[in-house]
């Protein structure tokens, strides 16, 4: 037997169609049978976010992280979202709170620098990435994208040329 609820296997069905608007309504209905079924809840909040609900999907990524206040993905998600809803200090406080494995954090960090308009700060943050993983494609839009935030002037860096070739 499926540990997904049927209810939530059909809504994952339709997410897979890209019927995200019936996907969420399935999915909150089975999350209302289900409500501490933290796997179900991240769904939502993806639908959530999908949609471009970003305030609904902050509070269910709130929630989803209350429950399972470990989960490295909840966490990320729930900072990539504050970061779109320009909530920028809970986003780093998130991010800060706990040692997150990996390069996405620091995309993260990076991220909030742009919108806080620390461009320096920013190109700094994605140069550590880019040297940890010189041939990913987006950590090197990400440098670019940094370096014209910045008034770079001097042209493309290698990283961006390499990510549009990749």
């Amino acid at each position: 037997m499926s540990s997904v609820p049927q209810l939530a296997q059909v809504a994952i069905d339709h997410a897979r169609r890209g019927n995200f608007g019936q996907a969420l309504e399935l999915a909150k209905r089975a999350l209302s049978v289900h409500p501490d079924a933290h796997g179900l809840m991240l769904f939502v909040g993806m639908l959530q976010t999908r949609r471009m609900e970003l305030d609904q999907a902050a509070s269910t990524f709130r929630e989803a992280l209350r429950l399972k206040p470990t989960d490295q993905l909840t966490r990320l998600e729930l900072a990539r979202v504050l970061i779109a809803v320009n909530q920028l200090d809970e986003a780093q406080k998130l991010l800060s709170s706990r040692r997150l494995p990996g390069l996405e954090p620091k995309r993260l960090f990076g991220l909030i620098a742009i919108r806080r308009g620390e461009a320096d700060k920013a190109i700094r943050q994605y140069r550590q990435i880019v040297a940890e993983e010189p041939r990913g494609f987006e950590s090197g839009g990400d440098l670019g994208v940094a370096m014209l935030a910045g008034g770079g002037r001097a042209g493309p860096h290698p990283a961006l040329r390499s990510s549009v070739v990749l």
